[in-house]
């Protein structure tokens, strides 16, 4: 929230109107220790969420990987102690998209700003996570390796009348 008002303070005071303008803002929100606004606490407490199924040691899980990445299972990025905690990956869930919301609710108070200063239309607006989060998947539980949770990321790209619509790869 406090970011996201430096930039529209910004946009609304400090910006030369006339002239053409880039920002970047980059959210912590969800990093490590996830704590939701309070207008979101508790927003997730009656979700049950699943953790996918390579969450389980198998058989399968333990054939081809190597052992660094057996390994960090054990670590802070593991499942198993995640942050160096034992609080459960669905517990901690509950936090990690409540503090989301923020982001998502971020996104649109700065998409309000630029439809009520009438310049939607030409402005690019691009949203890029930096990277995607495992979950459990493979028993891990962040960015570090290269499975397809962790690298195919979300990129949402708005530039009415200038980006085909409905393209998604």
């Amino acid at each position: 929230d406090e970011l996201t008002d430096y930039l529209l303070d910004w946009l609304d005071e400090s910006r030369d109107a006339s002239k053409p303008f880039f920002a970047y803002l980059s959210h912590k929100a969800v990093h490590s220790t996830a704590q939701p606004a309070p207008r979101h606490r508790g927003q997730y407490d009656g979700t049950e969420f699943e953790l996918p199924e390579t969450v389980e040691i198998t058989d399968e899980y333990l054939t081809g990987k190597p052992m660094w990445v057996k390994n960090q299972r054990n670590s802070w990025h593991g499942i198993d102690f995640s942050y160096a905690s034992d609080r459960e990956m669905t517990d901690y869930l509950k936090e990690y998209y409540g503090a989301l919301s923020a982001v998502d609710d971020s996104v649109g108070r700065i998409w309000s700003y630029l439809e009520d200063a009438g310049i939607e239309n030409e402005t690019m607006v691009v949203f890029y996570s930096d990277n995607g989060f495992l979950i459990g998947d493979h028993g891990l539980i962040d960015k570090r390796n290269a499975y397809e949770g962790s690298v195919r990321v979300p990129m949402i790209a708005a530039a009415p009348g200038h980006l085909p619509e409905g393209v998604t790869k």
